[in-house]
């Protein structure tokens, strides 16, 4: 994102910008459950599904969303959620025992609903109609292929129904971080032909056996989530007659909405600066470039061709030209301007305060010309790669004006555009 100041020379019309942008950060502690579930068979059931239910929030505005997927892995009392990365729920069914070969891994079926008054499985049309009056799980199941057997042991080892990666319940008031407590879910025994997808009246005609399990979790912290403004301020002020500012003195004042180069002497430097300060949190860092509209011109009607790098032989008198009058000099190189026979406007940047840089273009205090307009290739002023929390950067940008006996009397103007560009 970019912000913009934009600065008239001659008068130099300077803008405070400040732009804030709405962006989520999420700081949590997650613990992440890792369930065993065991159960005794109750009926000899050949070819069939195992169904382990394992209770989650119930949420009625969001009844149409898979997984739980809906709360963005938050923690919630007295239930599991998913978390944000859903492939990391794994389940593992027991190993082959008398009467049952399971598969090699189970199936993830989503959200199931039962209704607290009557203990039936709801549709989510029915689940929405009851309002909060039901119980919402997450289903998975562990087919089989066998004649199955009554009291076979599911209790221990790998033999139980393994469920791992979703997160622990939160905490409730009046409990304590990793504080043991006992959720009820479901284990279910359904006859073959059972299938993800059944109505609630159908899945009867299949269900031998409807036990309550009692799951054990672990409390956690919930998850945080702040609301952090990432910032951009850009504050272009204006600097005093005789401060030192870029190792020289200027010769006069500027104002945060204006600099006035006033009655220039011939031959004579005339140093004007303005200070730019940054409050930035964007992580990426921030880049700060330069451009003028045009040369500076007389009373706002002059045209300078070839951006004023001419020679004195075709000098335009109604024309500033650029720093040197070189035409050689690209306006991302630099160099040292001791004398004021070397006429023209130009400007250096010295850095402050803060953590952020200025170009190496500007080491020794050399100075380099405005690139014009903004759609020609701009130098990179000041920079800082990485943001680290909140940073506040400031740096001083230093005019120089030299004029000689060639120019024309008159208001000579133009615009300089600065532009932030701050990387989130």
């Amino acid at each position: 994102m970019s912000n913009f100041g934009r600065v008239k020379t001659g008068a130099l019309v300077v803008g405070f910008l400040s732009l804030f942008c709405a962006a989520f950060a999420q700081a949590q502690s997650v613990e992440v459950a890792n369930l065993d579930i065991g159960f005794v068979t109750e009926a000899a059931v050949a070819n069939g599904v195992v169904r382990v239910l394992i209770p989650t929030a119930t949420d009625a505005a969001n009844l149409g969303q898979t997984n739980g997927l809906w709360n963005g892995g938050v923690p919630q009392e007295n239930a599991f959620v998913y978390p944000v990365e859903a492939d990391q729920v794994s389940v593992t069914c027991p190993v082959t025992v008398n009467g049952f070969t399971f598969q090699t891994a189970a199936t993830q079926i989503g959200t199931i609903y039962y209704d607290l008054a009557t203990n039936q499985e709801l549709t989510l049309a029915q689940a929405q109609a009851v309002g909060s009056n039901f119980v919402r799980y997450f289903g998975f199941l562990c087919p089989y292929t066998g004649t199955g057997a009554i009291g076979d042991q599911f209790a221990t080892g790998n033999n139980q129904i393994k469920i791992s990666g979703l997160i622990n319940p939160a905490l409730a008031v009046g409990q304590t971080i990793n504080e043991a407590v006992i959720i009820p879910g479901k284990i279910q025994l359904l006859r073959n032909g059972y299938y993800a997808g059944l109505s609630s009246g159908e899945v009867s005609q299949y269900l031998v056996s409807d036990r309550d399990v009692l799951i054990s979790a672990m409390t956690q912290d919930v998850l945080i989530t702040a609301k952090v403004t990432p910032q951009l301020t850009f504050l272009i002020s204006g600097v005093a007659e005789q401060t030192v500012v870029c190792n020289t003195a200027t010769t006069v004042a500027s104002a945060p909405m204006l600099v006035d180069f006033g009655s220039p002497m011939m031959s004579t430097f005339t140093d004007a600066a303005h200070q730019l300060e940054i409050l930035s949190s964007a992580p990426g860092g921030y880049a700060i470039t330069v451009a003028q509209s045009g040369n500076m011109i007389r009373n706002g009607t002059s045209n300078c061709s070839n951006e004023g790098l001419i020679d004195a032989a075709t000098i335009n008198r109604d024309c500033i030209p650029n720093f040197g009058w070189q035409a050689a000099l690209s306006p991302v190189a630099s160099d040292s301007w001791t004398s004021p026979d070397k006429t023209g406007l130009g400007y250096t940047v010295a850095k402050v305060a803060g953590n952020g840089s200025s170009n190496s273009i500007f080491a020794s205090q050399k100075y380099t010309r405005f690139a014009t307009n903004l759609l020609q290739s701009s130098p990179v002023i000041a920079y800082s790669d990485v943001v680290t929390g909140e940073q506040n950067d400031t740096y001083d940008v230093c005019y120089r004006l030299s004029l000689d006996a060639q120019n024309n009397a008159g208001v000579y103007t133009n615009d300089i555009v600065y532009t932030i560009t701050a990387t989130y």
